[in-house]
């Protein structure tokens, strides 16, 4: 059985796709690239695996925005943001640095 390009002989899918996905939910928008870089060099994984992963988990990650928004108002206790995932979206298609200078 071949073996993917992607995968080194010790690693797991698994351990690529968990590794990804979960440091591709980051609620900073364009933030996690970094992290799934240090995840794949102190974790001994393949960079090119981690990064296809962390792209393809980005609709996860505007998914999941609005979620961290309400724990972020909860945990600093400030007035809410009346942002709906479609808005986030929109805004991120048209202005991504305008969405940076919202969100921050």
């Amino acid at each position: 059985m071949l073996q993917s390009n992607f995968a080194l002989k010790n690693q797991s899918k698994e351990k690529l796709a968990l590794g990804g996905a979960t440091l591709s939910t980051f609620p900073v928008i364009g933030s996690t690239t970094i992290p799934c870089i240090e995840a794949s060099v102190a974790l001994d994984l393949n960079l090119a695996s981690i990064q296809l992963v962390n792209y393809f988990a980005f609709p996860l990650q505007l998914l999941l925005l609005p979620l961290f928004i309400r724990i972020g108002e909860l945990f600093f206790s400030s007035r809410p943001i009346l942002l709906s995932t479609l808005q986030i979206v929109t805004m991120v298609k048209s202005d991504i640095s305008g969405v940076i200078r919202t969100l921050r």
